[in-house]
């Protein structure tokens, strides 16, 4: 698992750019065989301004 910080932006409740974008980053077909999901992180972790990003292990194939 990774933590990617994206911050919360100074945009209200638009937010940042990284904030707003990277869910679609990390739904792109090109990443689907390494990222296996992802969702915001607990307070102590950054809250809604990073995620939790679960890797596929290498090795392991996606289920299609």
């Amino acid at each position: 698992m990774a933590i990617v910080v994206t911050g919360k932006g100074s945009g209200g409740d638009a937010g940042g750019v990284l904030r707003r974008m990277a869910p679609l980053w990390l739904q792109a077909p090109a990443l689907r065989d390494v990222v296996v999901g992802f969702g915001e992180a607990s307070r102590k972790h950054g809250g809604e301004g990073a995620l939790y990003v679960r890797i596929r292990r290498p090795g392991k194939a996606s289920a299609q």
